[in-house]
């Protein structure tokens, strides 16, 4: 397969500021969700939202060999994630790699499914590194998906809460507004994820999560094909291009 360049891959739709926006709430609130889910319910760490793990790391290997080792599987399987979609972004194109994204989350679902989820913070079995394995990484393919165009970090808000205060510093409403918009999604959907396991199954939440990401890269690829070549607004690609 013939690489091709990330610019010619790089969703030319999302020079649209109502689908850049659309785009960023959604794979924000899709990210939350995991997240959240995996906090309260089965992994017990946060599996999307990567920031500060490596002092979390530190810790736990030297006070918690057991707790040090599920943060080091959530760690790298985050980083595999994000290699894979640098490799798969420029030969099919973000928004195909959105759809590959799917897949480890629904065997994440399977394996809870199948009796994945460890039922309580001090129990270290397989099937529960298993599970932060496949959803961490997800979420890297996803964070890489997306920070590879113009959408920029989807699954954790610290660098996004920094570059708000810039822009808002600068007066930059249109870049404040689209980071407040993937915090805002972000939020919801871990209150989704929180929220949710107390009505249904966290697998249910999960395959939620599924369905979401897959609707939102068909609906990117679809509106890529319709609307991707013809003018539109173009003030958005600033507003992101440095997320």
């Amino acid at each position: 397969m013939t690489p091709v360049s990330p610019g010619s891959a790089g969703l030319t739709v999302l020079s649209r500021r109502w689908v850049l926006f659309v785009a960023g709430w959604f794979l924000s609130f899709v990210a939350g969700s995991v997240n959240g889910v995996t906090t309260v319910a089965l992994v017990f760490e946060r599996t999307t939202h990567i920031s500060g793990r490596v002092n979390d790391l530190l810790r736990d290997l030297a006070f918690d060999l057991p707790e040090g080792l599920l943060v080091a599987c959530i760690i790298y399987s985050f980083v595999a994630g994000a290699a894979a979609a640098g490799w798969l972004v420029p030969r099919v194109g973000p928004a195909r790699t959105l759809l590959v994204t799917a897949v480890p989350l629904a065997l994440g679902a399977a394996l809870v499914w199948a009796g994945g989820a460890s039922g309580a913070k001090e129990v270290y079995t397989g099937m529960r590194y298993a599970v932060a394995a496949v959803l961490s990484f997800a979420a890297g393919l996803q964070n890489s998906t997306t920070s590879q165009v113009k959408l920029g970090r989807t699954t954790h808000v610290t660098g996004d809460l920094t570059d708000m205060g810039i822009a808002i510093a600068a007066a930059d409403w249109a870049r404040a507004a689209f980071l407040f918009t993937k915090h805002a999604g972000f939020a919801a959907g871990g209150v989704a994820g929180f929220v949710g396991i107390r009505y249904v199954t966290p697998a249910t939440v999960l395959l939620a999560c599924v369905i979401a990401i897959t609707g939102t890269a068909l609906a990117l690829l679809i509106l890529d094909r319709r609307l991707g070549s013809k003018p539109g607004r173009t003030d958005a690609l600033q507003v992101a291009g440095s997320c």
